[in-house]
């Protein structure tokens, strides 16, 4: 099974051995940002050579960030791989998204999505890039925890989080009563919080949604990071509950290799194994 690949990983920030305190933070700041005329006035400046000297600075910081993200994107290009003419369309969106990103780590993943769009195109939406842009490098953590707790239907590419199952009660059996029974994604150290957050930047649809009806008898394969599971639903009526990634986070998903929680399988098997007949089969390659 592939190592986990994570997204992002958390910077190991070096404390300087100089301490500032706060009025001196903040005019290193305004010196570093060319914006410190009102703190330090220079009489010998006027304030269209300070914003020049701004917009300098500035445009040499989008250069530079570029620049790395493009040589991200050539370490990922192979001599062997197959190019295509990127949409310039496309590649203005992308430059223009791209080059105030400035972590290292942020980069990688600019690079990395740049390379793809060279090889295959249409690989990643400008609305895909676009919530890349906005995620943090917290909320890109939990979407790789979300991913990891994903998987798909055979025949269907969009990822998805199974939560249980529900059997919907028959009509001409008036006392009967719909029955679910529901895995809380708490237990594995994601809450509905994230849910909620996953799903206001636009990767995952909020509400829980449900399958149609499965037919008794006919099995559902699903691939999990390495496991193939194989659901034979015991009889009619039977819908499974899950999230749904979005396009955008279908797409970004294609970042991420992960591990497989074992314990997820089993919480899940556990809760499907009352109207289900449940086969595992562990991919072992790398």
């Amino acid at each position: 099974m592939a190592e986990s690949k994570p997204l992002v990983e958390v910077d190991q920030v070096k404390k300087d051995s100089h301490l500032f305190n706060s009025k001196q933070k903040t005019l290193q700041l305004a010196r570093h940002y060319a914006i410190d005329h009102e703190i330090q006035a220079n009489p010998d400046s006027n304030v269209l050579s300070r914003a020049k000297k701004r917009m300098a600075i500035e445009l040499g910081q989008k250069q530079h960030n570029l620049e790395k993200i493009l040589a991200q994107a050539y370490a990922n290009c192979g001599e062997d791989d197959t190019a295509s003419d990127v949409d310039p369309d496309w590649m203005h969106a992308f430059l223009s998204l791209a080059e105030t990103i400035s972590s290292k780590n942020m980069q990688t993943l600019w690079g990395k999505i740049l390379a793809q769009e060279i090889s295959t195109p249409a690989s990643y939406s400008v609305k895909a890039l676009e919530t890349l842009k906005k995620m943090t490098q917290r909320e890109a953590i939990i979407f790789q925890k979300l991913c990891q707790l994903s998987s798909t239907f055979s025949g269907d590419s969009s990822h998805k989080i199974i939560t249980g199952f529900s059997r919907v009660a028959n009509s001409f059996q008036i006392f009967s009563q719909s029955q679910s029974q529901k895995l809380s994604l708490g237990q594995f150290r994601f809450p509905y919080s994230n849910i909620l957050l996953m799903a206001d930047l636009g990767l995952l649809y909020q509400g829980e949604l449900e399958s149609g009806e499965m037919v008794a008898g006919q099995p559902l394969a699903i691939d999990y990071h390495g496991y193939t599971l194989s659901l034979v639903p015991n009889g009619k009526r039977i819908k499974l509950y899950y999230y749904k990634f979005t396009q955008a986070g279908d797409e970004l998903s294609k970042l991420i290799s992960c591990d497989a929680l074992p314990e997820y399988v089993q919480a899940l098997s556990q809760r499907l194994e009352s109207d289900f007949q449940i086969h595992q089969n562990v991919n072992t390659k790398a």
